[in-house]
């Protein structure tokens, strides 16, 4: 994870692949570079200086890497005595001690409403406010008004002007679940609050600023 403000909440990703290492452009506003050529898909590996926005990073072997394991069997309301457990532990206190947004995969099942409120827990945001939206239970509509808010008269019935869940969550988490199921469109306003730290209602043309971080949590594979 890079924090700098010329890299998209989602920017790229670097999947271990078969045959090496594949980069892909993750539909970034500032592009990936290899040297002066702009790619979008590409087969890179050690050595291999990659641009991204401002910053550069340079791929290199280091062979197996230590992930130091957390020294309690329970986090929250997670518990597992095991050291793969242990090391999850481990990786959501540091985690939770960036400014970044964190995206959680896995399967149904698996436990990651409670690794994403554990992360809020142990972050400097844990006083703040949690603020949770379930995108596989709402539809479009619903899930749009409910996320960015609207301003009175924006469409029928809405009788006053109101927060979204965006808002609600300055100072805090706001916590997607299933952000697979959020609209295509949708999701590239979520992309848009992630880069700004804005927020427009519908209805209204202004931004509001928001003090947020999110964490999302899916079972697909978001770049298929």
């Amino acid at each position: 994870v890079i924090d700098h403000p010329s890299i998209s909440g989602a920017h790229f990703e670097l999947r271990l692949e078969g045959k090496g290492i594949e980069l892909r452009d993750l539909d970034s506003t500032n592009g990936i570079w290899l040297g002066p050529n702009r790619v979008y898909h590409a087969a890179v590996g050690p050595g291999t200086a990659i641009t991204a926005g401002e910053c550069q990073i340079t791929l290199s072997s280091v062979g197996d890497v230590e992930v130091p394991m957390y020294a309690e069997d329970r986090l929250g309301e997670m518990f597992g005595r095991s050291p793969a457990m242990r090391e999850i532990f481990a990786r959501i206190v540091k985690l939770a001690r960036t400014p970044l947004d964190v995206l959680v995969t896995g399967e149904t099942g698996t436990g990651k409403d409670l690794a994403a409120r554990a992360l809020h827990a142990a972050s400097s945001r844990a006083k703040g406010p949690w603020v949770v939206l379930d995108c596989g239970t709402q539809g479009r509509a619903l899930i749009e008004a409910v996320l960015f808010g609207y301003r009175r008269g924006a469409f029928t019935g809405a009788d006053s002007d109101r927060a979204g869940f965006v808002e609600a969550a300055h100072g805090g988490t706001l916590f997607i679940d299933e952000v697979g199921e959020l609209p295509l469109d949708l999701q590239v306003r979520l992309l848009r609050v992630l880069d700004r730290r804005e927020v427009t209602r519908i209805g209204e043309t202004h931004q509001r600023t928001v003090d947020i971080r999110v964490v999302a949590a899916t079972n697909r594979d978001l770049v298929q």
